[in-house]
């Protein structure tokens, strides 16, 4: 039995409602710590990118309380005949929390993990954590598997790189300590191998994008940026490596910069196109139910199809499905949370860093680090 049409939109107002009030509940969050963070922190170009999203989604939610889209809602909502309807003209609600809650401190900023490798969490985790309801010692019990794939694929990735012997041993020294539960001595051995490891990687990366360019030239401007966030950031790296963007809009969705500005513009761009799709594939199931007559449906089949095919040409190709870009987009992950953990911990305030999860975390980063060096060596290497 069919709801009532004014059940369906209560439901939906109110659905609509709940997520404005989570935007707003973490709009007033990010203000306030906004104001409480000093300008030089990474924290705050996070906070007011957070702050602009979330305003932005506001302005998009209150468009579907207005009349008009509530209308079409129930409308679409009620003759739904088949799992094509899903909400597609609407935006799902699944979808709305999940943006949102993105922009939530605890999970872009105190705990910025979403750039991980084989992520160990669901959906369901990144809403708990961005909640601020689950605690990062959930990854506690895949410390053991992040270590065997470390001796397994990460060792032996090392040789491809011509890395120092140095950094083999460290990191085997690394893993012996976090067997033995000196998570501590671990972590601290952790970082100046990453950093290391990068900083090398990064200036022959630097080198080969500049080969047109005197290498003491080349080599005294690396060297002018002293830190690794520093060149990562600052340094003028060319967008040279391909990625796709719904794996950067995932995993990289709160980097603020121009590659990841398009990337979200290519995405909006894909779900609106999604979205009159789903209007067109709508408007087929309706005729297919109510349409006695074949040659008036065939008709009008025709018509729908060339329309799937003129909106798919003209805004949407393969070639938007990837973007170019550069060292400052692929290795960001290691200029925020990552650098503040490591200079914590090489300052002495070692206390809150002796935590598996946080041997797990780095023990990714390790592996992130090497697996885009890789992909970098295989763009040169063409």
């Amino acid at each position: 039995m069919k709801e009532p049409p004014h059940e369906v939109k209560k439901n939906r107002q109110d659905q609509l409602k709940y997520f404005i009030d989570l935007a707003d509940n973490l709009l007033d969050y990010n203000k306030k710590i906004h104001k409480e963070t000093k300008r030089s922190n990474w924290k705050v170009s996070a906070i007011e990118f957070n702050i602009k999203t979330l305003e932005n989604l506001k302005i998009e939610i209150l468009k579907y309380l207005e009349e008009e889209h509530l209308g079409r809602y129930v409308k679409f909502y009620l003759e739904k005949q088949s799992p094509f309807f899903s909400e597609f003209m609407l935006k799902s609600g699944h979808s709305y929390q999940l943006e949102i809650l993105k922009c939530s401190p605890y999970y872009n900023i105190y705990s910025d993990i979403q750039w991980m490798p084989d992520k160990p969490f669901t959906v369901g985790d990144s809403i708990e954590i961005a909640l601020g309801k689950k605690e990062l010692n959930f990854l506690d019990s895949h410390l053991p598997e992040k270590i065997k794939k470390v001796k397994s694929k990460v060792l032996s990735s090392l040789k491809e790189l011509n890395v120092e012997n140095s950094f083999h041993e460290l990191i085997c020294e690394a893993i012996e300590n976090t067997i033995k539960g000196k998570i501590i001595v671990s972590n601290l051995l952790l970082f100046p191998v990453i950093e290391g490891i990068v900083t090398s990687g990064l200036r022959d990366i630097y080198i080969l994008q500049n080969a047109n360019v005197g290498a003491t030239q080349i080599e005294d401007k690396f060297n002018s940026f002293p830190s690794l966030a520093d060149k990562i950031i600052k340094l003028d790296w060319k967008k040279d490596f391909t990625q796709d963007i719904f794996y950067l809009g995932s995993n990289y969705s709160h980097v603020p910069n121009k590659s990841m500005d398009q990337v979200r513009e290519r995405i909006n761009k894909h779900l609106t196109v999604r979205n009159r799709l789903s209007a067109n594939f709508s408007e087929m199931e309706h005729l297919i139910t109510n349409t006695k007559d074949k040659k008036h449906l065939l008709d009008k089949f025709e018509l729908l199809k060339q329309e799937a095919e003129r909106i798919m040409r003209d805004n949407i190709g393969e070639e938007d499905r990837s973007i170019e870009i550069g060292v400052d987009t692929e290795f960001h992950f290691l200029v925020n949370r990552l650098r503040e953990d490591r200079n914590e911990l090489l300052h002495g305030n070692l206390a809150e860093y002796g935590k598996k999860y946080q041997n797990y975390i780095y023990f990714s980063a390790l592996e992130k680090s090497i697996e885009s060096l890789l992909k970098y060596k295989e763009v040169y290497n063409d």
